[in-house]
C-alpha cells in the first residue's frame, strides 16, 4: 500500500493532516497576502503568538477568552499561518 501512495499514520495528527491538510505549506493557504485579509482580531492573536504567548493559557485570562483563543488558533491553523507543536504550544509558520 505504501508503494501505491498510502500514507503512514502514527497518530491523530497524521490523520488530521491527511484529511484536513493542516500541515500544508503556508503558500498553499493563500500566499503572502493571507495576513492582510485576516480579521483584525486574528491579526492580534497571530502577533501575540509571534510575541511568545504560545499557549491558550498565555493568551486567555478566563474561560470565555480561552474559547475565543482556541477558535482563533484553529482558524489560523486552518489557513496555514500557525501550527501546533508539542505541549499544546503554537508557533507562527514562516512564509
Amino acid at each position: 500500500l505504501i508503494k501505491d501512495g498510502a500514507e503512514v499514520v502514527l497518530g491523530v495528527d497524521d490523520v488530521l493532516d491527511a484529511v484536513l491538510g493542516l500541515d500544508r505549506p503556508p503558500a498553499a493557504a493563500g500566499g503572502t497576502g493571507a495576513r492582510e485579509r485576516l480579521d483584525p482580531a486574528l491579526v492580534q492573536l497571530l502577533d501575540a503568538v509571534a510575541g511568545g504567548k504560545d499557549t491558550v493559557g498565555a493568551l486567555a485570562g478566563d474561560p470565555q477568552q480561552a474559547e475565543a483563543a482556541l477558535l482563533g488558533l484553529a482558524e489560523l491553523e486552518g489557513q496555514g499561518l500557525v501550527r501546533r507543536s508539542g505541549g499544546g504550544r503554537y508557533v507562527v509558520r514562516q512564509q
